[in-house]
């Protein structure tokens, strides 16, 4: 997780918070991203769960904006994977799907998943406006 890292005068000053967004629609990724970015946070993006696990491990991400259906790895097997496998119970995931939040909580334990935004039936506008919400709501 990243927090305050020191400059070349010794002070301490906060890193930005990284944000990353795993999803297989490019349009998607490419807008949440541009918008994240603009609002201060540092954005990695990947298409799928199985990119995901790998980057997750290496660029140690303060936040996860999943999908849940994409190809290879999909966000239900990551999450899994995730806290399970790879013991990683503090990093907040925020489900970012088209299927219903009913939908999702079949398959998922809410103390495993932070948070869930439903695509469905909304702008572009509205989206970005209810990730960038969520995501200031657990980052700050």
């Amino acid at each position: 997780m990243n927090g305050s890292t020191g400059d070349n005068n010794g002070t301490m000053k906060e890193s930005k918070k990284t944000v990353l967004i795993v999803d297989d629609n490019e349009k998607i990724r490419e807008e949440v991203s541009a918008h994240l970015t603009k609002a201060g946070f540092v954005c990695k993006k990947v298409i799928d769960g199985e990119q995901a696990m790998k980057l997750a491990s290496s660029a140690n991400p303060d936040l996860i904006l999943l999908d849940v259906i994409m190809p290879n790895m999909d966000g239900i097997t990551f999450v899994k994977e995730m806290r399970e496998e790879k013991k990683d119970t503090k990093t907040p995931i925020i489900m970012f799907t088209n299927l219903s939040e009913r939908e999702t909580a079949k398959y998922l334990n809410p103390k495993t998943v932070q948070g869930h935004i439903s695509k469905a039936n909304l702008s572009m506008p509205e989206m970005l406006d209810k990730v960038h919400k969520e995501v200031k709501a657990h980052l700050g």
